[in-house]
């Protein structure tokens, strides 16, 4: 048999997935090639050339995108007028690709690509703070008390109404960037005008408990699959994205997932935040993260098989059932972040815990060389950084994708002993 021929065999049932990375340094977006192929799926990366992406073990092909970003976007929908029959499915991996879609909305190739339904009235709180919260108490959906603000006196006035203590978030923030938590007016107008540089303000009541998410399969609206756990700690700050997670299913998430998935006929692998309130056990919904979590690939870990959703998804597949977690209490360090989070808080006791404990290794992409080299590349400058930081008074060079003159930033006030206690990050 010709090698044509026989790789057209192989490639016989296996849907087409264009991947969409429109942020380069995402670590996230480099683990999906991994866990698409394990799905049964071809992977098309579509990014600029040296993204993480680029170096999963998994790309069946890799379309070098333009760096501006408008020319990124212009050039997709170049590719997708010309090839997009190729693809099964479109999945966009980052925020930017989200918002760059609903921006373009109006053109054909773009409405077939965004994770909801386009031409709803709300699409819009698929991604923006304000509007989701809006839509959730419409549905009945429990969510914090909110309001936006655009100047101090807005803002104090809705911290009167709310009550103290609060969570100021920028509107169009991401990964925790400029959340800030305040007590009392006057740390509110203390903290305001930073917290503005990045837009418009969500003032939101500050809720003391565990901070979650849940990942989700979405078909046409109906969930299929889903994960939940929550934030252990956190890298580079406290609301930043989590570097160590605790999984454990929380029944009552899913009844709210189904009426979220319908309301925007989600599509995809996405993920939502929420609050697991510690004096009631209550669980209010923060936001909606249309694109794949950084934790997507670690279902299988929590006993959830996600595959068969997926590959359904990818397919045209309506599906059916629900695939769920059947492990819980289980705590998974991250890799790389959970090492890049001890170097920064100068955690010994838990970096030790890489060397001789094989369970923190979990996370590591053994079967990905060329990815594990770059991110052992990433540890070894952030190691040099904070060896000048710590030994010197001042750093010995840069490492990537951090401002030289970044302080240290604890990201939950403590760290976990030996034993990883699971005790929950700070409330929001």
């Amino acid at each position: 048999m010709r090698f044509a021929e026989r790789r057209r065999s192989r490639r016989a049932g296996r849907p087409h997935v264009l991947l969409l990375v429109a942020q380069p340094s995402a670590l996230g977006a480099a683990r999906l090639p991994r866990l698409l192929h394990d799905a049964g799926c071809r992977v098309t990366l579509f990014a600029v050339r040296d993204a993480v992406a680029a170096r999963a073990g998994c790309l069946d092909q890799h379309i070098a995108a333009p760096v501006p970003r408008e020319e990124y976007f212009a050039a997709l929908g170049a590719h997708l007028g010309r090839e997009g029959v190729r693809y099964d499915w479109v999945l966009p991996a980052t925020d930017a690709d989200v918002r760059g879609l609903y921006a373009r909305r109006a053109e054909p190739w773009a409405a077939r690509c965004f994770p909801a339904d386009p031409t709803s009235p709300d699409a819009e709180a698929v991604f923006s703070k304000a509007a989701f919260g809006r839509v959730m108490e419409r549905l009945g959906v429990p969510v914090p008390r909110a309001r936006i603000a655009d100047e101090p006196g807005t803002a104090l006035a809705a911290a009167r109404e709310i009550g103290f203590p609060l969570i100021l978030k920028p509107l169009a923030g991401s990964a925790g960037a400029g959340t800030t938590r305040v007590a009392d007016e006057a740390e509110l107008r203390r903290a305001f005008a930073g917290v503005a540089e990045h837009g418009s303000v969500l003032v939101q009541r500050y809720v003391e408990g565990m901070v979650g998410s849940v990942q989700v399969v979405f078909n046409r609206g109906e969930v299929r699959a889903w994960v939940s756990s929550y934030k252990l700690l956190t890298w580079p700050g406290p609301y930043s994205p989590s570097s160590c997670r605790l999984f454990r299913a929380i029944p009552a998430l899913e009844p709210h997932l189904a009426r979220i998935g319908a309301e925007f006929r989600l599509h995809g692998l996405m993920g939502l935040d929420f609050m697991e309130e510690a004096a009631t056990g209550e669980v209010s919904f923060l936001e909606l993260n249309p694109r794949p979590g950084a934790i997507a690939h670690t279902c299988r870990v929590a006993g959830a098989d996600v595959r068969g959703p997926i590959h359904d998804l990818a397919s045209g597949a309506p599906g059916s059932g629900i695939v769920r977690q059947s492990r819980g209490n289980l705590v998974l360090p991250l890799f790389p972040q959970d090492l890049l989070r001890g170097f920064r808080e100068a955690d010994w006791l838990s970096l030790s815990r890489w060397l001789w404990t094989p369970d923190e290794w979990r996370d590591v992409p053994w079967r990905e060389p060329r990815l594990l080299a770059r991110h052992l590349l990433i540890l070894a400058q952030n190691a040099r950084w904070e060896l000048g930081r710590a030994v010197l008074g001042t750093p010995l060079s840069a490492p990537t994708g951090r401002h030289p003159a970044s302080p240290p930033s604890p990201s939950s006030g403590r760290t976990l002993p030996a034993g990883r206690s699971l005790r929950g990050s700070p409330g929001r």
